[in-house]
């Protein structure tokens, strides 16, 4: 299972940490808040971290009042969106073009990253593909 902590940073992104209760592997990284996408990612553990266990960084999470925990599949599906609408961004301003889709878009790290979500090469170029209609 997956528990997942929300802080606001600033105005423009804001940042999470997840953490993997069967592993003790800890995920760091910032949220854009206008698009969404998830940017600037981290790992280690949470013994790294400096916590004897999952449970004592979990307690520290939820005792922190700048932090907050958040449903981790809602924040999944807001992540990708938020991909999709990088992607969509991207398209309207011609920027960091690597991979040609058959509409001549081109994307190649957005794709890697819908990748890490689950989904094969051809979906995601599909999940790009349609958003864009």
């Amino acid at each position: 299972m997956t528990r997942t902590f929300i802080q606001e940073t600033n105005k423009k992104w804001d940042e999470l940490i997840q953490i993997d209760t069967e592993s003790g592997k800890v995920k760091i990284y910032t949220v854009d808040k206008e698009l969404g996408f998830p940017f600037s990612e981290y790992y280690t553990t949470v013994e790294e971290m400096g916590y004897k266990s999952i449970n004592q960084m979990i307690n520290t999470m939820k005792k922190k009042d700048n932090k907050q925990e958040i449903d981790t599949a809602e924040q999944t599906e807001k992540e990708i969106i938020g991909l999709l609408k990088l992607a969509k961004h991207r398209a309207e301003n011609n920027r960091h073009i690597c991979l040609i889709l058959k509409d001549g878009t081109k994307y190649n790290d957005i794709v890697e990253r819908l990748k890490a979500y689950g989904m094969t090469e051809a979906e995601a170029v599909k999940k790009i593909s349609n958003y864009l209609k």
